[in-house]
């Protein structure tokens, strides 16, 4: 019986390998079935509820749920090929070069699925903030320039080379918390803005609706960027064990990027399940019937929030101007972002 010569950095390299692939498959299957639910849920508020802007939420939601699924399933097939190719250095089998090649392949289509499942993403985030902020433009430069900033990076480190520097592999995630975090800020900061200038003209101090608009926006922003943030920091880790590094160090990273690749999709979805319990609600005004768009913006806690102040006027900001709205003659229904 021949004997196999095995060399053992590569052996070890693909055992290392096949363990991240392994562990951020698994860790992406659990939160992929987390997000079935939600985005089932959030679907069902959407059409159920008719909201501002439905179609677009259909279309990016949809959309969303496709990269991830698709996500999923590379990932599944990238797991098959790793343990083909432990088994065929093993073995010593011709197929080597070719699984190793195959692998190679299916990995750059899964990082160029997940740069295409970030930009949706942020434009979902961007779609929100555009409204909060009264349909400005403006506001989407800054968080414009950084989203094509992250797909260029990350298109090119996608398909670069192992040997690039470790800031150029990381300035893509970098530049994607950067971007949402402009986005949080500017639309957290609006709805705090408008909640100042409602204080001021109503003489109210609280407005527990307007808090829980600002938690949500900061919750989905945070569990975001922290997803990013853990990986570009199991990223760092590795560099410092580029093959033969402990075991645990690859199965860490394998599970921060299973899961932040399903975070990009369930922080999102977690505002549309949020909505669809009654936390934001849009006033209707005369700019929907000319399709122009959603109307001033007031958040409540549950779908009967004016019947507390039935008799007394309700004062609402449109984006920059307080007015003062007549309870009985305004129409609520409820916002999908």
């Amino acid at each position: 019986m021949d004997c196999v010569e095995l060399d053992s950095s590569e052996l070890q390299a693909n055992w290392n390998q096949m363990l991240y692939q392994v562990s951020a498959t698994f860790s992406m299957l659990l939160l992929y079935a987390l997000y079935i639910v939600l985005f089932t849920f959030s679907m069902y508020t959407v059409i159920r509820q008719n909201p501002a802007g439905r179609r677009f939420f259909l279309v990016i939601s949809s959309i969303m749920f496709l990269l991830g699924t698709c996500d999923v399933i590379v990932s599944v097939f990238l797991v098959g090929i790793a343990i083909k190719v432990d088994k065929a250095q093993v073995q010593g089998s011709s197929s080597l070069p070719h699984l190793l090649q195959l692998y190679n392949t299916f990995f750059i289509v899964d990082a160029i699925l997940m740069v295409a499942n970030n930009l949706v993403t942020d434009v979902l985030f961007s779609y929100r903030c555009y409204f909060v902020w009264g349909l400005r433009k403006w506001v989407l430069i800054g968080p414009g320039l950084g989203m094509v900033a992250t797909v260029v990076l990350g298109s090119f480190t996608a398909t670069g080379s192992e040997s690039l520097p470790k800031i150029i592999f990381l300035a893509p995630y970098l530049t994607a918390v950067a971007t949402s975090v402009l986005l949080m800020c500017l639309t957290a900061g609006r709805i705090w803005y408008i909640r100042r200038e409602a204080r001021e003209a109503s003489g109210r101090t609280f407005y527990p609706g307007r808090d829980t608009a600002i938690a949500m926006i900061i919750e989905s922003g945070s569990l975001y960027c922290l997803a990013i943030i853990v990986w570009v920091v199991a990223q760092s880790i590795i560099y410092e064990f580029p093959n033969s590094g402990p075991e645990s160090v690859y199965i860490f990273f394998g599970v921060t990027s299973g899961v932040w690749s399903q975070i990009v999709n369930i922080a999102p979805t977690l505002i549309l399940v949020r909505i669809g319990l009654g936390k934001c609600q849009w006033i209707q005004d005369s700019t929907q019937s000319h399709g122009i768009g959603p109307g001033p913006m007031t958040f409540g806690q549950n779908s009967n929030i004016a019947s507390r102040s039935i008799g007394n006027p309700v004062h609402t900001v449109d984006f920059g101007s307080v007015m003062e709205m007549n309870d009985s003659n305004s129409t609520a229904f409820t916002r999908s972002k």
